[in-house]
């Protein structure tokens, strides 16, 4: 059950970092984004949110950085160590002789 939500969180804020991309923002949680971000920065993307019609919510959540990276899972990283370490070390195996 728990990979099924950390799945979709991580699709969630997947979605809202390419929101902010097509907007032409660089996604940053909120946490960062409002210690350094400036006043005119801030207007300037709440501009964006209320001048955009339509999927509200991932634009708010794209450009006011309501969503925070998810955690890597014990899965996840079983899986990078599977299919790309280990994967690139059968390889270099083979390659060997």
């Amino acid at each position: 059950m728990e990979g099924k939500a950390s799945d979709a969180t991580e699709r969630r804020y997947e979605a809202a970092v390419k929101r902010a991309a097509a907007l032409s923002y660089k996604y940053a949680p909120a946490s960062d984004l409002l210690p350094e971000a400036e006043i005119s920065q801030l207007i300037e993307r709440l501009k964006v949110i209320g001048g955009e019609q339509g999927a509200q919510a991932s634009i708010n959540a794209a450009l006011l950085g309501r969503l925070d990276k998810p955690p890597v899972t014990l899965q996840k990283a079983f899986d990078v160590i599977r299919d790309e370490v280990h994967a690139t070390y059968l390889q270099a195996k083979d390659e060997e002789g």
